[in-house]
């Protein structure tokens, strides 16, 4: 659930003054558009046809370009997307105005035909005072970075390439194409960001820039950790650190540390992450020294979350908060309130984790990073299954897999599938409730990491266990069971231990199952593992079983308790599963002949259909 990105430029000075140097530029900008330049001085020359990108006229004015273009070099649109690698579909969208055509689409296609990038954009040749327009289109995209408008600053990235490109500066196009790289992955699209690293890479090494490789390789290797290559990524961060620049290093690191949490390897991870918070000592100023501070606290919530220990967990990540926002780093201090939601989600205290995932969902929207947007609502829908809310979540769910999608952020595609799938299933819905699992299981697999293909294991066993598909339950929660405990995630191994004793495997005793629940803390599993118990005891000792679901009941009310303020109210009791507890322990009254117990105790429930079932037993 972690995502890690580099460091930003911010613009000193106070945020008064940022935000009137903003002001300034784009009255500078407004009032010197190319085409207001090519009206003022009546030449054509430099002269820019005035395109509104918005509208799909103003893409068909660049769409009849691109057609200009390939007839130009003797090429169909067939022809033209085949050379670029996309659909004739795409071109055909681009030629009618429906699609507009991305700046690395634009930039394939200018190198093709030969045109100049600007072109494409209405421009013809060199324009008059091309240096004054690009000082305040630098300085505009400056502005543009902090606070964050990441629509604006692709927008001025663009402009600035075509410009660049026109002046023949390669070096300033290069280092836009660098910047619209990091604006392009904190906006969470990893792949059209490797796409722009893949073209100015090669650049930076033909013109021997080689101070600006580590960033663009630590950048590269974030995006090719996003699209699930692992392997790719593991080298980009290995050539980071051995540069030996401090800020290189210890981001090189931290970014090792989320290699290795990706694979699992939790140990290793820490022990990255170790090295990284040594260099602190080695930082050129205190504000300095509070990134690497920030960015291991940040790593270290995340694996221990990873282990199941949730306490831990959740004060590396209120550290991490604290020291986002000493430097001022929106990004990382929604991350920090992401991993404390779910920190808080498992713990117990459901509305407290709803509160704070509301808070990450608008800190990710503020820092305009669509792709942690996405992963919020994603464990939000997640935390609403957990309080009885299903539709809700199922609502929450959905709108979160859209923009996953939207954004290529795999990981909130499968937390949203995996809500769906909960979702669901406990809506008594298991033939949808299977296909999510099942979408989980692929992208878990895509993604190539062990601790997502352990849960989409699990969700494969719960959606088979509630069709009563025994044989293909047990063959998922077996091998979810020997993953998980090979990596040391406890939650999953006791979901999945509970799955196997669901179906009275012989290998999972409940003495194990208690130790387990006890350990971990969460105490929604650990009612369950109480209500497994008293069912197994309930045959041969009803003072067990009596015991068991009693705590059981006491465990729920902590949960429900956590739910008082909540506008929607207390809602636990949507989830069917949890009534088990408060029926079996009135039958066991029963048994005993204490029947005023058994009524108090469904009354005690304060749930309604308890109290209906209740007087058909009666």
């Amino acid at each position: 659930m972690s995502y890690w990105r580099d460091t930003r430029a911010t613009l000193r000075g106070d945020a008064d003054n940022r935000h009137c140097a903003m002001r300034l530029v784009l009255l500078y900008w407004r009032a010197e558009t190319p085409s207001a330049i090519g009206r003022r001085r009546g030449a054509p020359r430099g002269g820019m046809t005035a395109m509104d990108f918005s509208t799909r006229e103003g893409r068909k004015e660049q769409g009849t370009l691109i057609q200009r273009a390939a007839e130009d070099a003797g090429l169909s649109l067939e022809g033209l997307a085949r050379q670029i690698g996309c659909s004739r579909a795409l071109i055909y969208q681009y030629v009618s105005g429906a699609t507009l055509a991305q700046p690395d689409r634009i930039q394939q296609i200018a190198a093709l035909t030969g045109k100049p990038l600007i072109y494409f954009y209405g421009g013809d040749a060199v324009p008059d005072n091309l240096g004054e327009r690009l000082h305040g289109l630098r300085h505009l995209l400056t502005a543009q970075l902090t606070p964050p408008d990441l629509p604006g600053a692709l927008s001025s990235c663009e402009q600035i390439l075509a410009l660049a490109r026109q002046a023949g500066d390669a070096r300033l196009e290069v280092s836009t194409r660098l910047r619209l790289a990091t604006v392009l992955l904190q906006q969470g699209e990893p792949a059209r960001a490797l796409a722009a690293l893949d073209i100015a890479i090669p650049v930076l090494c033909q013109h021997g820039l080689d101070a600006c490789l580590p960033a663009a390789e630590q950048n590269r290797g974030h995006a090719l950790l996003a699209l699930g290559r692992v392997e790719e990524a593991e080298l980009c961060f290995q050539r980071v650190v051995e540069t030996g620049e401090w800020v290189a290093r210890w981001q090189g690191y931290v970014s090792l540390a989320a290699v290795a949490e990706h694979r699992g390897q939790y140990a290793r991870a820490l022990a990255w992450l170790d090295q990284a918070l040594a260099l602190e000592a080695a930082a050129p100023d205190p504000r300095a020294a509070l990134l690497p501070r920030l960015y291991v606290a940040g790593n270290v919530a995340n694996v221990q979350l990873a282990c199941g220990d949730f306490a831990r967990a959740a004060r590396a990540a209120e550290q991490a908060g604290e020291l986002a926002v000493q430097a001022a780093n929106r990004d990382q201090y929604a991350e920090s309130l992401l991993t404390l939601g779910v920190c808080r989600r498992e713990s117990g205290t459901l509305g407290a984790a709803r509160a704070t995932l509301e808070g990450a969902a608008r800190w990710a929207r503020l820092a305009d990073d669509r792709g942690r947007e996405a992963m919020a609502w994603a464990e939000l829908a997640a935390t609403l299954v957990e309080m009885g809310r299903y539709d809700a979540a199922r609502a929450l769910a959905k709108d979160a897999l859209r923009q996953g999608i939207a954004t290529g952020t795999r990981r909130a595609e499968l937390t949203a599938h995996l809500a769906l799938t909960a979702a669901y299933d406990r809506a008594g819905l298991p033939q949808d409730a299977r296909y999510h699992a099942a979408q989980a299981w692929e992208i878990s697999t895509l993604l190539g990491q062990p601790y997502a293909q352990a849960v989409a294991l699990i969700a494969l066993g719960d959606a088979a266990l509630a069709r009563a598909e025994w044989e293909e339950a047990r063959t998922a929660y077996a091998p979810a069971f020997d993953l998980a405990e090979s990596l040391g995630a406890r939650l999953p191994a006791l979901r999945a231990a509970l799955g196997l004793a669901a179906l009275d495997d012989a290998g999972v005793t409940i003495a194990d199952l208690l130790t387990r629940a006890r350990d971990l803390g969460a105490p929604r599993w650990l009612w369950a593992t109480l209500l497994r118990a008293g069912q197994r005891a309930e045959a041969d000792d009803l003072d067990a079983a009596e015991g068991c679901y009693a705590d059981a009941i006491a465990v729920i009310r902590t949960l429900r308790a956590s739910l008082a303020d909540e506008v929607g109210g207390d809602t636990y009791l949507e989830y069917q599963l949890a009534w088990e507890p408060y029926l079996r322990l009135a039958r066991v009254c029963r048994l005993r002949g204490d029947s005023a117990r058994a009524q108090a105790v469904i009354a005690g429930a304060a749930w309604p259909p308890l109290d209906a079932l209740e007087a058909q037993a009666l």
